[in-house]
């Protein structure tokens, strides 16, 4: 139990921090709808498409396998472990900067439609290495379970962002070009705060033998990368091909509203990692997993519950009018954000019994669903058949990692119990539409909602001792 308390203490470390972000982040939605067309902010995100798929190749999986090498050494290790990466992806990120400046102008004819653009190429590909620079650095406080430290740097990086997109895009005018531009310079900004707290690590003394090792273990997660990148991006791309960058625009703000709930699987995933190695193979450990599944999916519906009652007065107080339009799209998208976290701690035998060359399948499984549901449907049902086909993509994501894992480590999990959790989840949603008072009267409202889901969660699944304390206090 103390154990299960330590990740979530850590998981509201990094999720406070990560709301902090977030937050700050969203104030950056109303700056671009008003001053990017919907086929501006389409670009913008085909950018960042781009730059999802670029950093996968420049650090080929270092950043996954740093835990592995690093976690269970002492500090000389650790040493060597951190010079040894920063040396090779070095190495990538020049080979990558040069391939990107030959082939600019088949890139931004290919992403963006026009091949004058490929300037935004080159600054996409100037950020996203030094992205990776800065990915490193961070991780250090990951897996030294540093969570403030690493929260902090984050807010440090989104805050100059902000500030830095001000600047460029509304004083200077310099539309995408300015978005590009703020994010650079917010990572080298960033980098040059936190090299300072890495002085003890930074010296010359890579090792080949290490890098070695360290490819040995994360080039395998390679093609995962690449396959969840598919399935996580294809749909942009293939909305581009059949609707056009005008609804790639639409479709990623309903889809970044809806990554709100991803506060909770990614503050969960930051704290989970170094946790699963600790944790280990045994029964007790299992039993841990299988809580864990339990807390982790009440806790991501409570967030989808709280982010889709209060979806219709966040878009007319921050998005702009030519946007509105993406605000269904939010509720399905941050479900399956929720599913992609629970295919995390399904993964946990693949992990920790060292057969991640299974990722590479299991990721192509859904990305295969996701194209071909694309394909399928979008030229018939539009951005609705995206919609679909994310959904469907992350539950055979889901469900095949259950599968592979438990070939090897065999967790029990409470089925029954999830179910119960959606069933909750449904019918008190639907309640936003049941009553529907006015003014404050709808507010009210749907803090009840809320609060009649936490009820019935605690009735379902009360933490140790807390029903007899409610209920001997008369709460419940």
């Amino acid at each position: 139990m103390l154990k299960i308390r330590s990740l979530f203490k850590s998981t509201a470390i990094y999720g406070a921090g990560d709301l902090f972000n977030k937050v700050v982040g969203f104030l950056l939605i109303p700056l671009y709808t008003s001053y990017l067309t919907p086929q501006e902010y389409g670009v913008y995100n085909m950018l960042f498409l781009y730059s999802a798929l670029a950093g996968i190749v420049v650090l080929l999986g270092t950043n996954v396998a740093f835990f592995r090498f690093f976690v269970n050494f002492g500090e000389t290790e650790r040493k060597k472990v951190f010079s040894s990466i920063l040396f090779f992806i070095t190495i990538t990120s020049a080979i990558f900067l040069l391939a990107t400046y030959i082939l600019r102008d088949p890139l931004a004819s290919l992403l963006l439609g026009d091949s004058s653009l490929s300037h935004l190429i080159i600054l996409m590909s100037l950020a996203t290495v030094a992205g990776a620079y800065l990915t490193i650095l961070l991780v250090v406080d990951m897996a030294k379970k540093n969570a403030k430290a690493f929260i902090i740097y984050n807010g440090i990086k989104m805050l100059t962002n902000i500030a830095l997109n001000v600047v460029f895009v509304i004083y200077l005018s310099l539309g995408v070009a300015g978005t590009m531009y703020a994010f650079l310079l917010s990572n080298l900004l960033t980098s040059l705060v936190v090299i300072p707290r890495r002085r003890s690590y930074l010296s010359f003394e890579f090792s080949w033998e290490k890098i070695g090792k360290i490819l040995s273990y994360g080039l395998p997660i390679v093609p995962t990368l690449l396959a969840i990148f598919v399935f996580n991006m294809s749909d942009k791309l293939l909305i581009k091909l059949f609707l056009g960058l005008e609804d790639v625009g639409i479709y990623s703000l309903g889809y970044k509203l809806g990554s709100l709930v991803f506060l909770v699987v990614n503050a969960f995933q930051y704290a989970w990692t170094p946790f699963m190695y600790e944790a280990g193979t045994s029964e007790k450990a299992k039993e841990m997993y299988s809580r864990i599944s339990r807390i982790y999916l009440s806790l991501g519906l409570l967030g989808a519950l709280v982010l889709n009652l209060f979806t219709s007065e966040a878009f007319h107080l921050f998005v702009g009018e030519e946007y509105l339009r993406a605000e269904w799209i939010v509720l399905p998208i941050s479900l399956a954000f929720i599913l992609d976290g629970m295919a995390m701690i399904f993964q946990v035998g693949i992990y920790l019994k060292d057969r991640t060359k299974y990722m590479p399948l299991i990721a192509l499984s859904a990305g295969i669903t996701n194209i071909l549901l694309n394909i399928i449907l979008i030229p018939t049902t539009g951005l609705a058949g995206a919609v679909c086909a994310t959904v469907a993509s992350y539950f055979v994501y889901m469900i095949v990692s259950l599968v592979v894992s438990n070939r090897f480590l065999y967790v029990r999990y409470p089925w029954g119990r999830f179910a119960l959790y959606f069933i909750g989840f449904a019918i008190i949603y639907t309640g936003k539409f049941i009553l529907q008072p006015a003014g404050i009267w709808n507010i009210a409202w749907k803090g009840a909602l809320i609060l009649f889901f936490i009820i019935y969660i605690i009735r379902l699944d009360p933490p140790a001792g807390l029903l007899p304390t409610l209920e001997k206090k008369g709460i419940l």
